[in-house]
């Protein structure tokens, strides 16, 4: 039968049909909007590592690629580093759990890293972070 009742389905639902779609059909890509980057002092040079998503279900495995290239030159999205100021005087909201000067943060598929130094440009615009990685701690190891 027909029901006469008004009826609403929520959103999600809709959101979770088209990704269930999106996850068969369509790439995904890693991208950086706004970047900063990060060098990695202690990190031997010419050396690259591969790390691969873990895919979220069985139809994904044909969707991943040969790896995300990992040395010690790479980028992060600026919304991920809080920055302090010059003189470390601006404190981060409570519970903030993203990269800041002197702070450590695992890098996803990665390691822990640690910002050593914060590099800014004539408009104390922050344009690099020196940082250390712990070796120690790769991804799936720890």
């Amino acid at each position: 039968g027909i029901s006469k009742a008004e009826n609403n389905i929520d959103i999600s639902v809709l959101e979770d049909c088209a990704r269930e779609v999106l996850n068969q059909q369509a790439p995904r890509v890693l991208a950086v909007a706004d970047p900063i980057k990060v060098t990695l002092l202690n990190w031997p040079a010419d050396k690259v590592e591969l790390f691969s998503p873990e895919p979220q279900d069985a139809s994904q495995l044909a969707n991943i690629n040969n790896g995300i290239p990992f040395s010690g030159s790479l980028y992060i999205q600026r919304d991920d580093f809080f920055d302090t100021g010059i003189d470390g005087s601006i404190a981060p909201p409570k519970g903030y759990k993203r990269l800041l000067p002197g702070g450590t943060v695992r890098l996803k598929y990665a390691y822990v890293i640690r910002c050593e130094n914060v590099i800014r440009n004539e408009k104390n615009e922050v344009t690099e972070l020196i940082c250390s990685y712990d070796a120690a701690t790769r991804s799936g190891v720890t």
